[in-house]
């Protein structure tokens, strides 16, 4: 593979990084944005502002490595199979570009068939943040004019875009992704592309004119992030969608998705498809179950290093009792990385606005986080997130965690996976033991209105007192977790 140290080879890579190990991309993924911006004489006024940039902060996990790992081979293998030094390729390819107004008929077979992959999860887990990592480490440029430089392999002009992210989040149909990929090259480039695809007779034409445009600027991936449960839900327009999908791959784009879970139904009923999305990678990202600790080999282990990391995050000068505080915030954030984060950023505001030197986040900190604007919707999501039942069904976008044993389809309540050989947090006790005295009430209230047609006046009175009594213990079980 050519690269920028290279410069005899394919002109397409000169702009790419040079090819990097698994250890430099960890080093390069990761990303302090407090960096060299924060001193011990930095004012309240200048930390606060400086809490704001957590949201370009990253901790890389075994996952965005991999992707990134992924993505770079991909990246040099598209730009290789379109060496301009190569003129049949070149030539296939200008044949495809220029075209216009009919759909392509046959697969460009001087491409290589690029694969694809999905990133999987609920909200708040962590996609949109890693593809924006990896998409910053394996692109650091976006896009090359090459002008004419290229004439002599018979490029009269190339305006090269090695990546296209888009967000497609409205109900999924061939027209809405065209408009929406048009849409994006015209805000990067300043071009009228999506007037042109407008003016298409039909569907089968569009596509074909926005394949053509996708391959005259040599884009080689396609991210389509913030899929809904319900984007590719409408059955004829979801599968003219993912043939679209297919025929961008065997023309040598790449396509990554990323949404909620529900998204990919479609996907994971067509075998070609998922073996296609399978080459890069189907990453699944899961809530955290924070009951283990970083020495643990299970899933859990991986929530517990990103929020040690995470809490590296930070603009006060230092943090009281800082297990204490983050497990009170992994708590209430449920598993989720993004409300983790929302809370860790709200503690510290607290502690800021105290304007005491030095700045100190404590327990209470961590407590009274929950209750800021920010903080309370978090913590709603955060208890439906843990809890699941009743607090989950009032969304429609939670799915239940396939690791823990015993949930079903549909909104279950999830007892947390106790590790073999760690001691059950007290927090931990009571969430089973509440779960559990809920059970045994509606068990009891069940057999009570099964049985009543055989029962006396007296064992109606009883009947009902232990009806009452259980409703009471079912609305405020002894040591159940307040906040």
């Amino acid at each position: 593979m050519s690269g920028p140290n290279d410069p005899g080879g394919n002109p397409l890579v000169h702009h790419l990084p040079a090819w990097r190990s698994q250890e430099e991309l960890i080093r390069q993924l990761y990303f302090d944005p407090l960096e060299g911006r924060l001193s011990e004489s930095s004012s309240v006024e200048q930390r606060m502002r400086l809490l704001g940039e957590y949201k370009a902060a990253f901790v890389p996990t075994a996952m965005a490595v991999d992707l990134a790992y992924m993505l770079q081979m991909e990246i040099h293998q598209a730009m290789d199979a379109r060496d301009p030094r190569v003129s049949d390729k070149i030539l296939e390819l200008n044949k495809i570009a220029l075209s216009a107004g009919e759909p392509i008929a046959k697969e460009a077979s001087a491409f290589h068939a690029a694969g694809g992959a999905m990133l999987r999860g609920d909200t708040g887990v962590g996609k949109s943040a890693t593809l924006a990592a990896v998409s910053r480490v394996v692109f650091p440029i976006h896009l090359v004019d090459y002008g004419s430089t290229l004439e002599k392999y018979g490029i009269a002009r190339l305006v090269h875009v090695y990546f296209l992210r888009i967000d497609l989040n409205s109900k999924g149909s061939t027209w809405t992704l065209a408009t929406a990929i048009t849409g994006a090259l015209d805000k990067l480039l300043g071009t009228n592309y999506t007037a042109r695809v407008g003016r298409a007779r039909n569907h089968e034409i569009a596509i074909a004119d926005v394949l053509r445009i996708l391959l005259q600027h040599h884009v080689a991936v396609l991210i389509l992030d913030e899929l809904q449960d319900k984007t590719l839900q409408i059955a004829n327009q979801a599968i003219d969608v993912l043939e679209f999908f297919r025929h961008l791959m065997n023309h040598g784009v790449a396509v990554i998705l990323s949404g909620h879970p529900k998204a990919f139904t479609l996907v994971e009923s067509n075998t070609q498809l998922m073996r296609r999305f399978s080459m890069i990678g189907d990453y699944e990202f899961f809530r955290g179950l924070p009951t283990a600790s970083p020495s643990d080999k299970d899933p859990s282990s991986e929530w517990d290093q990103f929020t040690e990391a995470m809490m590296w995050f930070r603009v006060v000068d230092a943090v009281e009792d800082e297990s204490t505080v983050r497990a009170n915030l992994s708590e209430l954030s449920g598993g989720s990385n993004g409300i983790f984060t929302v809370l860790w950023i709200e503690a510290q505001r607290i502690a800021l606005s105290r304007k005491s030197s030095p700045s100190a986040v404590t327990v209470k900190d961590a407590q009274k986080a929950a209750t800021t604007p920010r903080g309370k919707v978090a913590k709603k999501l955060g208890t439906a997130f843990r809890l699941g039942g009743l607090e989950a069904s009032k969304y429609d976008d939670i799915t239940p965690d396939p690791r823990i044993t015993g949930v079903k389809a549909g909104h279950q309540v999830q007892d947390p996976v106790i590790p073999q050989g760690k001691e059950t947090p007290d927090s931990i006790k009571a969430m089973i033991a509440a779960s559990e005295r809920g059970r045994k009430a509606k068990e009891k209230k069940a057999k009570a209105k099964e049985t009543v047609a055989d029962l006396d006046a007296d064992d109606l009175r009883r009947a009902l007192k232990e009806e009452l009594d259980a409703d009471l213990v079912g609305l405020a079980p002894q040591g159940a977790l307040k906040f």
